[in-house]
């Protein structure tokens, strides 16, 4: 057991963080596409990165594709803004495959740099740009819905803490 200070992390001295979260009923590879395709068009260099089932204690698995994201110019204002916040690059988005619909998640950027020194205003335009691609998602997953005849349901994006780290 490692004591408390040497390398332990206590989950209740951590920050929540807000993640920005849209779910939305089409494929896991047509949402995949979709956060790729928003994030290229807005300048972006982003690829899925890999994946791969989570199970939980339950016995369903999720299956999970992460993309990774990052601007080249964001680089360069965070490397000369605060250099420690490059931990935070690039920005990862979760697709998730479970209970019959898809959720795409990030962590919300104007949370994470808000902690950073001179990147609040950084983070919240980063954080309107992830948001436009949740919507993108739920766009490209609206069309697909209504040219298969499904009638989807009410699709909205939401903001939510949680302490998971992605």
């Amino acid at each position: 057991m490692t004591p408390r200070g040497q390398g332990h992390i206590d989950a209740r001295t951590v920050p929540p963080v807000h993640q920005l979260v849209v779910a939305v009923q089409c494929s896991l590879e047509r949402a995949s596409r979709a956060v790729v395709a928003a994030l290229t068009q807005r300048g972006f260099v982003a690829r899925e990165d890999d994946s791969f089932a989570v199970t939980h204690a339950r016995p369903q698995a999720h299956l999970v594709r992460r993309i990774l994201a990052v601007d080249p110019r964001h680089l360069c204002i965070v490397t000369v803004t605060d250099d420690s916040a490059l931990i935070e690059m690039p920005i990862a988005f979760l697709v998730m495959a479970s209970h019959g619909g898809i959720t795409v998640r990030c962590n919300d950027p104007a949370v994470t740099f808000a902690a950073y020194t001179g990147l609040a205003a950084f983070g919240e335009e980063l954080s309107a740009t992830c948001q436009r691609v949740l919507r993108a998602v739920i766009r490209e997953c609206a069309s697909a819905s209504a040219s298969s005849n499904d009638s989807p349901p009410p699709l909205a994006l939401r903001i939510e803490p949680s302490q998971t780290f992605i």
